[in-house]
């Protein structure tokens, strides 16, 4: 990563950190071979596009890379282990 990269990654995280903050939010964080275990993928690329693209049907068109696939599970995730939101 190149140090403009660098940076703009970092004021992104710090944004998204003072959001979180304003509103109360404890932001808690995931290894992906937790959240990959848990919600059912391994680390081939692949299983997360099949598992997304199953999950949100309705959501093909967006669903097109690994990286949108990803933080579409992730986001699942986060939902399912907050407590907010339950399945069942």
């Amino acid at each position: 990563m190149g140090v403009v990269s660098s940076f703009s990654f970092g004021e992104g995280k710090g944004i998204l950190k003072g959001i979180a903050a304003g509103r109360g939010i404890t932001p808690s964080y995931i290894t992906p071979s937790v959240w990959k275990r848990d919600i059912g993928v391994t680390a081939e690329k692949r299983s997360s596009i099949l598992k997304a693209k199953r999950l949100f049907p309705f959501q093909q068109k967006m669903l097109t890379s690994e990286g949108k696939c990803e933080a579409a599970l992730i986001a699942l995730y986060g939902l399912l282990t907050s407590g907010e939101f339950n399945i069942g």
